[in-house]
Parts: structure tokens; sequence; C-alpha cells
């Protein structure tokens, strides 16, 4: 286990829930006014049957609401696991695969940094590619993605770059 991880089984704390939280009021505060802005526009075409962008904007703050701590992040970091050791931005093959890997040689480079910095284990980082089979290794998972997800923005990586 690294160094950077609890030694108790409850790895989330109320403090990460709380900076989860937080990060996430703030990450949902931009996604709802890039919503607004696209369901005005779909309004606008006749894209929309008969729901109002603010019925829309309802629904969609609605299913936020409901998300627990890994749903929310899940949702900040959507992709971000492809950039680790085994991810999808490493291994598949292909041209596109290849630009990508190129154009993001520095999260990769950086994020693998950290990682042996961080004395992230392999089996750990793996973990980062599965479903977790246990609570404990959710916990564990979600624990790991977040740290190192944060890490990469106070090296100043983009948030919106290290997601897609």
């Amino acid at each position: 286990m690294s160094e950077g991880m609890p030694q108790n089984k409850n790895f989330i704390d109320e403090k990460m829930k709380q900076e989860v939280n937080e990060a996430f009021e703030s990450y949902l505060k931009e996604q709802l006014k890039g919503m607004e802005a696209e369901y005005r526009q779909m309004k606008e075409l006749n894209l929309m049957g008969t729901q109002t962008v603010e019925e829309a904007l309802a629904k969609a703050k609605e299913r936020y609401a409901k998300f627990d701590v890994y749903s929310q992040i899940t949702e900040m970091t959507n992709n971000f696991h492809g950039f680790m050791p085994g991810g999808m931005y490493l291994v598949w093959e292909g041209e596109a695969m290849d630009k990508k890997r190129e154009k993001c040689k520095s999260i990769i480079e950086d994020l693998e940094k950290i990682i042996a910095e961080e004395g992230y284990t392999q089996q750990e980082i793996e973990l980062m590619q599965k479903s977790a089979s246990s609570e404990e290794e959710k916990q564990k998972k979600f624990t790991i993605k977040w740290k190192l997800f944060k890490k990469m923005i106070d090296l100043g990586h983009d948030e919106y770059k290290l997601t897609v």
C-alpha cells in the first residue's frame, strides 16, 4: 500500500467527502451553465419538444443531487484513468491513439512521475482499469483516482484535458 493511503479500511473520510463535495459544487455550476446554453439553443431550433429549458435544468439538477461521492468523482474525472498505466490512451492501437498520446505527452509523463513519487503499487494502479470487487476496493480506487487527479491539477494541468 502506498504511503498516501490511510491505514484503516475507510479510505474516503469526511475530509475527503467535503473536498469532493466542494469541488463538485463548482463543477456543477459550470456544467449547468453549459447545459443551459445548449438547451436554449436546442429550444430555438425546436429540438426540445414541449419541455422548457427550466424543466430540463431542474431534471439535471435533480439527477446530480442524487450523486454520492463515487458518482461525483466519476463525473468530474471522467476518462482520467485512461492516462494511467494500462489505460485506454496508452494501450489502444491506431493513428488516433498515437496522436492522442503525442498531444497528451506531458499529462502521461507527469502522471507516471506522481504515481512513482507517491509509491502506488502496480496492483493499486491496475485497480483503476477494472470494476471494484468489494467496498474496500471501491473506496481505495476512488481515493487514489481523486488524489492523482488533484495532484495533476495542482501541477497546472487543465481539468478538461485530463478527462477527455
